[in-house]
């Protein structure tokens, strides 16, 4: 009995591990697709929108062309052959236009009611009605509808539909029903709640931070065009973590530089010495506000590479990252990769930029080794700056 209970505890172990793992490589995969729709998203809506349309409309044709029933088949293969005459030109043409505006708006939003707000106003063009949620702890909250409803905060209890799509961070359809989207939410919605729901979530900082909310029949939800918009919803609300990260950066630094004072009486001669050399060479960045665009630009280029190189690392290295983490080695055992990402950052951003950041020994630091420097072992360099 002790032999069976010692190889069900191992194993246990074991899954959790594998589990863990493969969550970490999840998350990892997600931060690529997050910084990739951001590159899109600052690239020009107007010159890529219509290929992405374009190549969504070719993913789909290709995933159900061998799998659906000979006579869905055919109508299938009408339904493209009538898409690409003047009726998709038309369809594209108007999508396109709709989600350019609600991007452009997302993205020109400088508060969150303006964020939300844009929001509901791109996804009720695209649904018979639509709201967004953010998350509050262990509940949701209505930040702003397409529908007169009045405030509303949801614990995750009351809502499994909602709470399923906070945690598997996956797109989720639900009955507008009270056991699955709440009482509360089904009475904030009235009499024309439904008949089903359609749950994206919305990610920040590595964790879901909102769901953008639609319902409808399935004819009338545009399922592909909501997920591409709560991508884009996704990037501008990382972009905006990122930028606030930096500004506060900024900003401590420019406080430890006037914590370089000359000390009061009685200071010690070696200490008012080590002050002088360190406001000698560390210069004083100026906070968010004050760069300029463009340096605003290669400082977000900069966070971006530092998520995508940090975030392979964790995809296909994932057994070093495990195994570094576990024994506080992650430098020794991924030194190739940190080094040679460190020089591209070293030539590419560092030297592009006075005012920059080593965002990528902060990305480093945050989510290879989960805030937890030690970690990266006794061997790691530090940040290049």
């Amino acid at each position: 009995m002790e032999s069976v209970t010692t190889f069900t505890g191992a194993l246990r172990d074991a899954l959790d591990q594998a589990r863990d793992q493969a969550l970490d490589q999840l998350t990892a995969a997600w931060q690529l697709h997050v910084a990739r729709v951001e590159e899109q998203l600052r690239s020009g809506w107007e010159e890529n929108i219509s290929r992405l349309l374009e190549e969504r409309f070719a993913e789909l044709s290709e995933r159900f062309s061998g799998e659906v029933e000979t006579a869905v088949q055919e109508r299938l293969r009408g339904e493209v052959e009538r898409l690409r005459g003047q009726d998709r030109r038309e369809t594209a043409r108007r999508l396109s236009e709709h989600l350019n505006t609600g991007a452009r708006r997302i993205r020109q939003a400088g508060k969150q009611e303006e964020w939300s707000g844009a929001l509901v106003d791109a996804a009720a063009g695209l649904s018979r009605r639509a709201a967004v949620f953010t998350v509050q702890g262990e509940a949701l909250r209505l930040e702003r509808s397409s529908f007169d409803a009045p405030p509303v905060e949801i614990p995750f209890g009351r809502a499994p539909a909602l709470a399923e799509a906070v945690r598997s961070r996956e797109p989720v359809v639900a009955a507008a029903t009270p056991g699955e989207i709440s009482p509360e939410l089904v009475d904030a919605g009235g009499p024309e709640c439904g008949p089903r729901v359609f749950l994206f979530p919305i990610f920040g900082a590595g964790k879901t931070v909102a769901l953008l909310y639609a319902e409808g029949s399935a004819d009338v939800v545009n399922v592909d065009a909501l997920e591409l918009l709560s991508s884009l919803a996704s990037a501008v609300w990382e972009a905006r973590a990122q930028a606030a990260t930096a500004a506060t950066l900024a900003a401590t630094a420019g406080g430890a530089q006037k914590a370089t004072s000359p000390e009061p009486a009685g200071a010690s001669s070696a200490a008012n010495g080590l002050v002088a050399i360190q406001a000698a060479v560390e210069p004083v960045r100026p906070s968010w506000s004050d760069l300029p665009a463009n340096e605003q630009d290669l400082h977000l280029k900069a966070q971006r590479f530092a998520r995508v190189q940090v975030a392979e690392i964790r995809l296909f290295k994932s057994s070093a990252v495990k195994q570094g983490r576990a024994d506080r080695t992650l430098y020794t055992l991924l030194r190739e990769d940190v080094d040679r990402n460190r020089q591209v950052y070293a030539q590419q951003h560092l030297r592009a930029c006075p005012s920059m950041v080593d965002y990528l020994h902060l990305e480093l630091v945050r989510t290879l080794a989960n805030d937890n420097p030690e970690l990266l072992g006794v061997d790691y360099p530090g940040p290049l700056v």
